[in-house]
């Protein structure tokens, strides 16, 4: 499968995902993935993937009383950023040091047009940490 989504794909841009209980219970083997293949773990309920091999995961948190679902991209393969986490259903990210409309724009894979609509704001307006951005 590996070597015939390969003919299409640069294989660096190939990501499998894997439920854990699913590698927990033997039905996969890791050993026989090639080592450029991002492999996403999806471990509900753990507050991380479970498995070395993981580039990014995606696991449940409990904030507020709601269920959260989470993704942490560990070595930067969704967002050029490593050790990113992103919750799948958040509708507001808090900037981050060093955010600029631009790069949480390209974070979230969105246009920096809408970004700026979405918050009423202005590519001159500055971005402070802490401050709440709405991107959805």
């Amino acid at each position: 499968m590996i070597d015939l989504l390969s003919r299409y794909h640069d294989r660096s841009c190939i990501d499998l995902a894997f439920f854990k209980r699913d590698l927990d219970d033997g039905l996969y083997d890791l050993s026989k993935l090639p080592k450029m293949i991002n492999l996403t773990v999806i471990n509900c309920g753990a507050s991380a993937s479970g498995v070395p091999e993981a580039g990014t995961w995606v696991y449940t948190d409990e904030v507020e009383g709601d269920v959260q679902y989470l993704a942490y991209d560990y070595y930067g393969y969704y967002t050029d950023d490593s050790g990113y986490q992103l919750s799948l259903v958040d509708f507001d990210y808090v900037a981050q040091p060093g955010d600029t409309w631009y790069s949480i724009a390209r974070r979230h894979g969105m246009p920096v047009v809408d970004l700026l609509a979405l918050n009423r704001a202005i590519a001159e307006d500055r971005i402070f940490a802490g401050q709440v951005v709405r991107i959805a």
